[in-house]
Parts: structure tokens; sequence; C-alpha cells
């Protein structure tokens, strides 16, 4: 439930879960959410958690100290954050990679049409990743912080992105849309959306 108590890092998580992902290996990453008391105030956090079967471990990982949505691969974890403010955005893009070989983490220094901290959807697709967000679906390059394709849709978030059978799909406002997978999805995601 939502309360003041933090259950300790090496113990499942008390907090409602916000998101999770598995990637090839057996570890599963999952954000839980709450207000967190530090120095008497109280903080709103989504903490990044661990579950490692093979040794039946929790762990925290502070260098991600918050996000809504997460996607993992065999060697980066995926992290979205999206703040929900009618102040203007500012900072970075909102996807920050965490290098599952070396532990280190950095953010996605896209530069373009994307508002900082608006990232609410996140899917790989081979060694690209499909970010949805405040009014875009884009297909980034990780490697090399490129936009591969972009389009602009009518909505506040995308709730879910997803990649199977030729299509990314999209859930947007508990609709379902897909775009067939190559250099169409802009065109039909501008006319359907």
């Amino acid at each position: 439930g939502e309360n003041s108590y933090q259950a300790p890092a090496n113990q499942p998580p008390l907090r409602a879960v916000k998101a999770i992902a598995s990637g090839i290996s057996k570890d599963i990453w999952f954000f839980t959410a709450g207000t967190f008391f530090k120095a008497g105030s109280p903080t709103e956090e989504t903490p990044l958690r661990r579950y490692q079967s093979e040794s039946n471990t929790w762990s925290e990982f502070r260098k991600i100290s918050s996000g809504c949505c997460l996607a993992a691969d065999a060697e980066h974890l995926y992290s979205g954050q999206f703040d929900f403010v009618s102040a203007p955005r500012t900072g970075s893009f909102g996807v920050t990679v965490l290098d599952l070989r070396d532990g280190q983490s950095r953010p996605l220094n896209i530069t373009g049409p994307l508002l900082p901290n608006s990232v609410s959807a996140l899917a790989i697709d081979g060694k690209d990743l499909w970010v949805g967000g405040m009014g875009y679906i884009a297909l980034i390059d990780p490697a090399q912080d490129l936009i591969n394709n972009f389009a602009m849709i009518h909505a506040e978030s995308v709730d879910k992105i997803q990649v199977g059978g030729g299509y990314v799909w999209a859930q947007i406002n508990g609709y379902l849309y897909r775009a067939p997978l190559g250099d169409s999805q802009e065109k039909f995601f501008r006319s359907q959306l």
C-alpha cells in the first residue's frame, strides 16, 4: 500500500510496482512508487529494484532513482521518465541507459522535437528502441543517440509499445494502433492517430 514505510532493499517490495522488465538474463527489474521521508520532508520516488532469480536476492539500484517505464535486452536496461508537471520542461530527453555489463548509466542525448522528461513507453526492436511519449512515437538508435523515425501523435502519452508479427503496436488512451515495420511507419501513425 501507499505508506511511508520503505521496505529494506534486500526484501520484496511493499509498494505498488509501476513498471517491470526482464531481459535475456534471469533478472527482473522494476520500479516501485511511493512517498518517502528524507530529512523530515516527503519526497516522491520510484526507486529501481532488481530481483535475481538464480540467487533469490532483492536489491536496489540507486544510480537510476526514478522512472515510469522499462525495457531490457541482454546488455542494456532502458528507463523512461515522464514528469506530470505544468511548469516548463527542462533537462534531458528522459531515457537513461544502464549498461548491464559494467553497471554504468548514462542519459540518451537526443536532440530534436522531443520534450524533456516526456517518455511514457519503451520497447526494444533489435538494436533500436521504440519510445512513446507526450505527442510522439519515435524509433531511436541508442548507440548513436539518433532518431531514425518520428511521428507526431494526438495524445498526451503512449500507454504501451510492443513489437511483434511484423508490426509496432501502440496502446494509446486504451485504443490499439499498429504500423508495419519499415519505411511506412511515420505515414501510418500520422494518418491513424
